[in-house]
């Protein structure tokens, strides 16, 4: 994963475009290959000129997410970034927020912090629309992969 790719990953969800599957899954494993290594409570000491930025409750609207990133800045090595739960339901654009997110992890899985809210849950996703989403947009198996990734997302 590269900073490169997400921003390309970026333009291409603005365009409207489905990442293919392939891709799709490799991010969703490469966020799960760090959740699955972190605490349940993860304890972060902030180095001399390393900022950390909180935000929540995106709900699938990938353009307030992108404008969260404007004010906020993307994790780099220098910027920490918790995205405290909720990032997908009820929005049109759920797949493209938490790709987004699950990106950002897997290339600064340091920086990168994301909490499971409730929505990050399957009767959750089945009633707000998660769901029918991800099926939609890349099969009933990749919904089913999510739905297991979220597992080991941390709780809030």
């Amino acid at each position: 994963m590269t900073e490169e790719f997400i921003k390309e990953m970026i333009e291409w969800f603005k365009a409207g475009k489905n990442l293919p599957r392939r891709y799709a899954w490799e991010i969703i494993l490469g966020a799960c290959s760090h959740f699955v290594k972190e605490e349940s409570l993860v304890n972060l000491d902030l180095q001399e000129g390393v900022t950390c930025d909180v935000i929540g409750d995106v709900h699938g609207q990938f353009y307030d997410l992108l404008n969260l990133y404007s004010l906020t800045g993307t994790p780099t090595e220098k910027h920490c970034l918790l995205m405290n739960g909720d990032l997908v339901d009820r929005g049109s654009w759920s797949i493209e927020v938490i790709l987004t997110a699950f990106a950002y992890k897997w290339l600064y899985p340091t920086r990168m912090f994301i909490n499971r809210g409730n929505h990050e849950a399957k009767d959750m996703n089945r009633t707000y629309g998660f769901e029918g989403e991800a099926k939609h947009k890349h099969g009933e198996q990749t919904y089913k992969l999510f739905a297991h990734v979220f597992t080991t997302c941390k709780y809030l």
